[in-house]
């Protein structure tokens, strides 16, 4: 049997590599080559020994043998495997040898080889409890890299191993990504025929987001559940390269037909999978723990009766049975007396519509939120009407709607969401109470349980910001919301319109920063960054201020970039390219409290942040321990700037509040803050006129499209 590789050495590039290679490095002569037991284009792989255990050795040419070519390829197959180690279902990495023009990767071995050949060969011919096992560990382990923020990008039953025992063993993965890259615009390879159908119709200069990788290898996994239940065949027969592009992306209706025929004696679990997996929408594919928990319920025989299916509808058949309920109740109603009525109940092969709960469990499954059923409450979409839009932001829309309550129903609903507690008025004579809610958009990749986390911490804590009261999910724009309390003004609406100069104006003033501080206080107490703040985003409530739009929330720690979406708000370290940190936070901290005085935001300009760091002089008037705070709170440097929490302390001291209170409007002061809002004031109504003129237009064009629905507020206007 017996070659021997032996090593030569490399570059000092390795010490810049996430790993150091140099400790990979086998010796000389402990590593024995034999029989070839597979070939391709990436090269060749040998059964071998080492340590005198039985090994793979994956030997690759390498053209260019520079130790530079030999370093990056060495580098691109080992640095995902390396990180993956903890698992028990990926390949284990002993290490690599070069010689001549041969790089050769020594792998833990499979005795049973791929799954593809595996089941070409009828090993698994009948025998669907096994099958639904490995499947599931498939789902299992695809769903473990996704945690770790890792996409495969070529999965496909060749590259999954099966080992002595059947475990499936993830492999080959020279061409994956992290998810970090994949946002960064690097696109995931991908053998064609497992290509997702978004991946064809994606022009080549267009980035991918983390949750469409995410899906394509989903959809990836569907093909994998197709070939087990087929024993081998290969997915979208007879179809050359260019007849499979052309079925795949122009038939979105008929694309499962292309891919092939399930056996008749599948299993109806093995057809529901594959069909949820291979959705033509990504949204509408299923999480792989999703999957895996419904392939262990077959296994251990727990399944529901549809037809012998495991019970399950797609959302599109969901949907379909919801429409012909709704079509149903408007029969009756117009066409039977007392028609309103009556209670209609669709029962469809023994199976009962998901209550609200299990609806609820559901959604949280696909995103990933299981932790959070305990402190969120689902509402239905249709309870509310009137849903309208307040504004749209940078990355998502907010509404407002209504949901008028039955009496009982609202009492119920208080307790089940923890808000039991607040003091809601409402007439006891009455049978109804109406309640008015904000409606958040926000995405699964939005970095959503830090930011859903965060809402439910600080509102268990503090009184920090809008409550979060729970979710909900609007089927017409795909999109899911958070469900807030509502509240009419922001920071900016109201001191620009409600806030009068006269004498109680500082102490007006005094009375808000010390409580905005306070609330950014608490905020990094819980070491978050809210990473957006501006006074669009501190709504008036109750007489207080809340701190809302966390979409942005970071981790205290982490590698964040700014938002330069408004510039006066945008720390000087953002613009020269630095992280942003809770210091960021207090910079806009200063702008905000200069805001509570002027009435508007100061001007400036990039240079003047990143030179001086003052925009413009301080207004006149203003009380020196104020300005002294603003001025640290501008500090160039992130390090100069004072904590959130010193500057609650020194807003709120004695001092301070002396001063304060000792503080008289001057008339010079009172010429200068009515000057300044009048000419804002009139500027954001001109703002306003120009904005309603599209607003007509877009209105007329697309009246029955909510996305096209752009109501603009002062919100948009200063943006």
């Amino acid at each position: 049997m017996q070659s021997q590789l032996n090593p030569s050495p490399l570059s000092n590039s390795h010490k810049k590599l996430p790993f150091d290679l140099s400790k990979l490095r086998l010796p000389p002569s402990s590593v024995a080559r034999g029989d070839e037991i597979g070939h391709g284009a990436f090269g060749t792989v040998y059964k071998g020994l080492y340590a005198g255990k039985p090994v793979a050795i994956k030997q690759m040419r390498i053209i260019n043998s520079s130790v530079a070519a030999v370093d990056k390829i060495v580098q691109n197959e080992l640095k995902i495997l390396l990180r993956l180690q903890q698992y028990d279902f990926i390949t284990k990495v002993f290490g690599y040898q070069f010689e001549r023009q041969y790089v050769s990767i020594v792998l833990s071995f499979a005795e049973n080889g791929d799954l593809r050949n595996f089941l070409s060969a009828g090993k698994l011919k009948g025998q669907w409890l096994e099958k639904a096992r490995i499947c599931a560990e498939i789902a299992e382990a695809v769903d473990a890299i996704h945690s770790e923020c890792i996409i495969h990008g070529d999965l496909k039953a060749a590259n999954i191993l099966l080992d002595g025992s059947l475990k499936a063993i993830l492999a080959d993965f020279g061409i994956s990504r992290s998810l970090s890259s994949i946002s960064n615009g690097r696109t995931p390879g991908n053998t064609f025929r497992y290509v997702a159908p978004e991946r064809l119709r994606q022009s080549s200069n267009e980035k991918l987001t983390r949750q469409e990788s995410k899906w394509s290898d989903i959809f990836s996994y569907g093909l994998i559940v197709w070939e087990v239940a087929t024993d081998g065949k290969q997915p979208y027969p007879g179809s050359d390269k260019v007849v499979f592009r052309a079925k795949y992306t122009e038939s979105p209706q008929h694309h499962l037909h292309h891919v092939g025929k399930l056996p008749d004696d599948a299993p109806q679990v093995f057809k529901f999978v594959a069909r949820q997996c291979l959705e033509w929408q990504p949204s509408r594919r299923p999480s792989l723990a999703y999957v895996r928990d419904k392939l262990n319920a077959y296994q251990s025989g727990i399944t529901q009766s549809l037809d012998d299916s495991d019970g399950s509808l797609s959302n599109n058949s969901y949907e379909l049975l919801l429409d012909a309920r709704k079509t149903a109740e408007n029969f009756f109603a117009t066409n039977i007396e007392n028609g309103s009525k009556i209670a209609t109940r669709i029962h469809v092969n023994n199976m009962n519509f998901p209550t609200d709960k299990e609806q609820f469990m559901i959604h949280l499954e696909k995103l990933k939120l299981q932790k959070l059923y305990q402190h969120l409450v689902w509402v239905p979409f249709e309870l509310f009407s009137d849903v309208a839009p307040l504004g749209k932001g940078r990355i998502s829309t907010v509404y407002r709607g209504t949901v008028r309550w039955a009496l009982f129903k609202f009492a119920s609903f208080c307790e089940l969401s923890e808000v039991g507690s607040r003091k809601y008025s409402y007439n006891l004579n009455n049978q109804e109470t109406e309640r008015q809610y904000a409606l958040k958009e926000f995405y699964p990749e939005m970095n959503t349980e830090v930011m859903l986390t965060a809402y439910i911490s600080l509102v268990s804590e503090t009184s920090i910001n809008m409550e979060l009261i729970g979710l909900s999910y609007n089927p017409a724009t795909d999109k899911y919301l958070m469900v807030m309390e509502y509240g009419d003004k922001n920071l900016e609406q109201y001191v620009l319109f409600g806030f009068i100069p006269n004498d109680s104006f500082w102490l007006s003033v005094w009375n808000l920063s010390v409580t905005l501080a306070s609330r950014l206080r608490s905020f990094h107490h819980l070491d978050l960054i809210h990473h957006d703040l501006h006074p669009g985003n501190v709504i008036i409530h109750d007489n207080s201020c809340r701190l809302i739009d966390l979409g942005l929330a970071q981790i205290e720690g982490k590698q964040n970039i700014g938002n330069c979406e408004r510039l006066e708000y945008t720390p000087p370290e953002i613009l020269r390219g630095q992280p942003y940190t809770q210091a960021s936070d207090v910079y806009c901290l200063g702008t905000l409290l200069w805001q509570l005085f002027t009435g508007l935001p100061p001007h400036g300009t990039a240079e003047a942040l990143t030179g001086t760091g003052l925009r413009e002089a301080f207004a006149p008037g203003m009380p020196v321990i104020f300005k002294n705070i603003i001025r640290d709170c501008w500090s160039l440097q992130p390090l100069d700037r004072p904590s959130a929490a010193d500057v609650h302390g020194r807003l709120s001291s004695e001092d301070c509040e002396e001063e304060m209170r000792m503080c008289k409007l001057s008339s010079e002061t009172q010429a200068f803050l009515v000057d300044r809002r009048t000419k804002y004031q009139v500027e954001l109504a001109e703002t306003q006129k120009v904005q309603d003129d599209w607003e007509l237009v877009e209105s007329e064009n697309s009246r029955s499209d909510a996305d096209d629905w752009h109501t603009v507020t002062l919100l948009d206007r200063i943006h």
